[in-house]
Parts: structure tokens; sequence; C-alpha cells
């Protein structure tokens, strides 16, 4: 549910005019507004080149009160089917949600875990960077290992059967 004060369509228009959007009452993304587009700015170009997975990033900050984090994905969600930007995170001054094209739910919530403690533009390059990191390739990992594992035991056998004849 869409919390009471929040305009989606005021919200909307900023957002496709320079990916940042800033509510009426969201004072403490009007203190950074300038460090926010330079954080969406330099991230939207890297994102182009492939950096960051290709998404192009949205922020929207309002200050009115959210019953749950659910309403603000409904808000992030609304937003980005507005605008169509790939990942839309919205911020309040205590808590977060983001919705994505390209990222699941929880590398999203994982993510979102960068902007605890730290002012909203140095939360937000946080999150950015989280989700461009490289996950680990466990699969690949697992074959090399197992090719591994089967030449040793192979050329073991070969030695110990060449040992043993002679």
């Amino acid at each position: 549910m869409i919390p009471a004060g929040v305009d989606i369509a005021d919200l909307s228009a900023q957002l496709r005019e320079d990916q940042l959007a800033i509510g009426p009452n969201a004072e403490f993304g009007r203190m950074q507004e300038s460090e926010l587009l330079d954080v969406l700015s330099v991230s939207n170009q890297e994102s182009g080149s492939g950096v960051y997975g290709g998404a192009d990033f949205g922020l929207a900050l309002i200050d009115v009160p959210v019953g749950k984090a659910a309403d603000l994905r409904d808000v992030a969600q609304e937003l980005q089917l507005n605008t169509e930007i790939e990942t839309i995170v919205v911020r309040t001054p205590t808590v977060g949600a983001a919705v994505s094209d390209l990222h699941s739910r929880a590398e999203l919530e994982a993510a979102e875990s960068a902007f605890a403690h730290v002012q909203t533009s140095t939360g937000f390059q946080n999150f950015v960077d989280e989700l461009s990191g490289t996950p680990i390739p466990w699969g690949i990992i697992a074959i090399v290992l197992a090719v591994v594992i089967a030449t040793a035991l192979t050329t073991s056998w070969l030695l110990v059967t060449k040992s043993l004849r002679n």
C-alpha cells in the first residue's frame, strides 16, 4: 500500500528528469542533493558500460510515516513502472527498500544493509557497489576441484600400479 503523503506522479516526473526524486518533506535528501546527483551520474554511466550489470539506478527520498517495509517496496514498484528505470531505491530517514528488473529481491535486501549508519549519498554508493560485486562462481570452483582431485587420484593409482609391477 502506498503511504499517505507520497505523490507518485511528482516523484516519477523527478526520476525521469535526473534519476533523483526528493519528496516535499525529505530535507535529509535536499541537503545532499548535489552529492546524490553525482553518485547517480557515475553509477548510471558505469551501468551503461556493464560495470554494474547494465542497471540504471533511480533514487527516491521521502519523509512520510511508513507502516512496514513492504509499503516502501510498493512505492518503489510504482515508480519503476512509471519510469522504466531498472533499479529503484526508496529511502526514508530510517529505512529503505528497492525493486529491480535485474537483481533478485535477495540481492537487493542484502545490498540494503549498505545504507546503515551512513549519510544517504554514501549509503547509495555502498548499495550500488554491493550490487556490482562479482558473485563467487561456486559451480565452476566445484568442477575445477573435482577435476584436480580426479587427476590426483588417477596419477596416484597409475604410479602405485606401476611400482607394484616392478
